[in-house]
């Protein structure tokens, strides 16, 4: 298996060659240059190394923008309010990234956080920018969290389309049983994912964007074999340090329906879909542009 997802080379390390580049050029190239097919190109563990520094500068117009982490909280205090989920109760946030909904929930006043995550990368920023607040910060695969004990939370996040990262379906279903193993009884559970019917008909086959004065990224997209994921690929290409970084990944295209008869299926009752937008100007929020939030408990 090659790995594809953090690859990086200089400019002037791409050789001139009519043949555009296959697997058995990649050792020598650290990129693909073009290529028929995306899905044979994309590493089942991709979600293990695309989320560094370069996620949080390429993706910066969604995850880093305070405006629309602001709106999120807001609206996920809405819903908390209606499940009488207070500023005391227990509140775990999973794939919490740099924890930017952590940081503006324990501003607006509630008292016990904690975020898991395994991108060290993303976890790293996310303890400096929480410096003097009480968030607790875990590094796990969320299959599976040794460390945080059953039956805990009143509350428990997963946002920006976490879920569906994982190669398979069971594996997917893994995490939502670590889900119900951490809820109190009668936990409340909110799932953001993409709207994979809207998606699957709407998704931009290429784009480029210029990220600031100097990144350029490139991204190609298109539906699996059995059109059940979306491949997507970034080529980014870095003007002052003359780096170039090319990485694919695949994620889930679930329905409502689909969605909803899995969480039953894994023992929560629904409770709430909501689908939600993205609203604003952005050059290519892809996957986040349009989601289902659908609110679930255990059962």
């Amino acid at each position: 298996m090659i790995n594809v997802q953090t690859t990086s080379t200089t400019i002037e390390s791409a050789e001139e060659d009519d043949k555009p580049p296959g697997k058995e050029q990649y050792l020598k190239l650290k990129t693909f240059g073009h290529i028929n097919k995306l899905e044979p190109y994309v590493n089942k563990d991709w979600w293990k190394f695309l989320f560094n520094m370069n996620y949080l500068k390429t993706d910066a117009d969604v995850v880093e923008d305070q405006s629309i982490t602001q709106k999120e909280v807001i609206f996920i205090i809405d819903i908390m309010k209606k499940f009488s989920i207070v500023k005391e109760s227990n509140i775990l946030d999973l794939c919490c990234g740099q924890g930017r909904h952590l940081i503006e929930l324990f501003n607006l006043g509630f008292k016990k956080l904690t975020g898991v995550d395994y991108s060290k990368d993303l976890l790293n920023v996310a303890i400096k920018r929480s410096k003097n607040k009480n968030i607790r910060y875990l590094q796990s695969d969320v299959r599976k969290i040794d460390k945080l004990n059953s039956n805990t939370y009143d509350f428990i996040q997963m946002l920006g389309n976490s879920w569906g990262y994982f190669n398979t379906i069971d594996d997917n279903i893994k995490a939502l049983s670590e889900v119900h193993r951490l809820l109190k009884n009668n936990g409340i559970f909110l799932l953001d994912v993409t709207n994979g019917s809207h998606i699957s008909k709407t998704f931009s086959k290429s784009s480029w964007e210029w990220i600031d004065k100097y990144t350029l990224v490139c991204r190609e997209r298109e539906l699996s074999h059995d059109h059940k994921k979306l491949i997507s690929r970034e080529i980014i290409i870095d003007l002052k340090t003359k780096n170039v970084v090319d990485q694919l990944y695949s994620e889930f295209l679930f329905s409502i329906d689909e969605i909803i008869s899995i969480l039953i299926s894994n023992n929560f009752k629904i409770l709430d879909t909501i689908i939600y937008d993205i609203d604003g100007e952005h050059v290519d929020s892809g996957m986040m542009s349009s989601r289902y939030v659908i609110v679930c408990q255990k059962v």
